[in-house]
């Protein structure tokens, strides 16, 4: 949540329910993230107010940015398995 400026799957919803709300009565830091003012507890209210958007949509459009990347290295690890696979066949079936 940090790293990525957001807070829960879809928003501070997310944590009304979990043990961390329900102990604390306060939501996570990232639900009410303030560059300006760090030191208050982020509340329902102040969480409410705030335009901090979920993770699932930042981690969505993180992906589909790299995309080709992780696509190009995956395709790559892919090729070396394969050809390491025919160099291993080949030696066996050459075996005396």
């Amino acid at each position: 949540m940090e790293g990525l400026k957001c807070c829960g799957f879809n928003n501070y919803t997310d944590f009304e329910e979990s043990p961390y709300f329900t102990d604390n009565k306060v939501f996570p830091p990232y639900c009410c993230f303030d560059d300006v003012n760090g030191t208050e507890p982020c509340t329902k209210k102040r969480a409410e107010d705030k335009p901090v958007q979920g993770c699932f949509k930042q981690l969505l459009s993180d992906i589909r940015t790299n995309a080709i990347t992780v696509g190009g290295v995956a395709a790559g690890i892919g090729g070396l398995e394969l050809a390491a696979m025919i160099v291993s066949m080949y030696l066996y079936c050459n075996l005396k």
